[in-house]
């Protein structure tokens, strides 16, 4: 196969002969080109790939501006509250910066990467996951994308299976907030003048004999 991107802001695509048959594609997205259009009065035949539930046939009509190299995509997810970004290279590497502590991230990732349709036996690779923060709403939502693994009531089309290459955090665990003052939730401190430092680093939030279950609040054992 040869494939091209769109290098145009939008493009109108039918793939049959009603109205709902219709939607665009964008800037960037990966197409494959079966019958180039002569004329402006032609039409272009394409098979869209990487969109929706794809690869499938469509047409253009008209000639169809292309570019030979892809682009990085970089999405900014509403997750309400803290952080969920995706980053995805030209040549479709995929980088998810924090979760959200919701189901929104979750759920933008499985409409977004449906047509790879990943399976328990056959998980979508993903290249690195990032945790920013050691507060739940910048990654609670990664758990739920686990939960949508084995959980019978979460529709197939809402379900996403990942297997992460790589994953990098902060270095900061979290406790609970029971008995326990501001300053001791995330570990040992020391003082430095008028300043507070943090120097409980850990490499391994799941690796219990440097960080008890006990200590890990909620979200975190979660996590582990």
């Amino acid at each position: 196969m040869s494939f091209v991107y769109i290098d145009d802001d939008f493009v109108r695509v039918k793939t049959g002969t009603g109205k709902k048959d219709r939607f665009t594609l964008a800037f960037g997205d990966k197409i494959e080109i079966t019958k180039l259009a002569k004329s402006s009065k032609d039409t272009t035949e394409l098979v869209v790939h990487g969109y929706r539930d794809g690869p499938f046939k469509g047409t253009v009509r008209g000639k169809l501006k292309t570019r030979k190299k892809g682009i990085l995509k970089y999405s900014m997810v509403d997750v309400q509250q803290g952080d969920g970004m995706v980053f995805e290279t030209p040549d479709e590497r995929k980088v998810f910066i924090d979760g959200g502590d919701n189901q929104l991230f979750a759920r933008h990732l499985a409409a977004r990467y449906q047509h790879k349709q990943s399976s328990k036996t056959k998980p979508m690779e993903v290249d690195a996951i990032i945790v920013t923060h050691g507060d739940a709403d910048h990654f609670d939502g990664l758990n739920k994308i686990v939960k949508s693994e084995t959980d019978k009531k979460i529709k197939q089309r809402k379900r996403l299976f990942i297997h992460p290459l790589r994953i990098y955090h902060i270095g900061l665990v979290k406790a609970s907030a029971t008995g326990r003052k501001d300053t001791e939730m995330f570990g040992r401190t020391v003082k430095n003048g008028d300043d507070l430092f943090l120097v409980d680093l850990v490499d391994d939030p799941s690796d219990t004999s440097i960080v008890p279950a006990s200590r890990l609040n909620r979200p975190f054992k979660t996590w582990v």
